[in-house]
């Protein structure tokens, strides 16, 4: 099943938060924070 997805997604420095909405579906909030671990979390490539 293909479901499109829309953000609605501000950045502010470090961190991110809006909203997204899928098709239909009511909207549902998201947010996040910028990771600066990456290199151990992946490992050394």
């Amino acid at each position: 099943m293909r479901l499109d997805l829309a953000f609605d997604v501000p950045v502010t420095g470090d961190s991110l938060a809006g909203t997204s909405r899928a098709g239909r579906l009511p909207a549902s909030r998201v947010s996040g924070l910028r990771r600066t671990d990456r290199a151990e979390s992946w490992g050394e490539r």
